[in-house]
């Protein structure tokens, strides 16, 4: 199974929508893709795969993001419950584009891990996640 992943940027379409496209465009049959696709975060696009992904009995994953992006990606959709390995995209550009989105994932992981903490402490009084 590949699921495309991501709810709308800007405008539409979604991002799970433009993966979805590609992918049948590259022959994937229609009945391997699943979408998720009101995701507005890394955060969101975790946990929203990670449902979609046990409701399809699945638990497994190898999450394709740009490589800087890939640690923060994994712990998230680990911490969901679902084993995890990234494959990364490198983008080959400016360098000081890279670099600037390298530092904003640095500052992101140990806000993400408050964030995740805090997800986890809300969803056990509530009963679910």
């Amino acid at each position: 199974m590949l699921i495309g992943s991501g709810g709308w940027g800007r405008e539409p379409p979604a991002e799970a929508h433009v993966i979805r496209d590609r992918l049948e465009s590259l022959g994937v049959a229609p009945e391997r893709i699943l979408c998720e696709d009101a995701s507005t975060s890394t955060l969101e696009n975790a946990l929203f795969t990670a449902r979609l992904m046990q409701a399809e009995g699945l638990d497994r994953a190898l999450v394709v993001t740009d490589s800087y992006h890939c640690p923060r990606a994994v712990m998230t959709f680990r911490w969901f419950g679902i084993r995890a390995q990234a494959r990364p995209v490198w983008r080959f550009g400016r360098l000081d584009r890279w670099l600037k989105a390298a530092l904003r994932e640095l500052l992101a992981l140990p806000v993400y891990m408050l964030r995740l903490s805090h997800h986890k402490r809300r969803g056990e009084r509530s009963g679910g996640s």
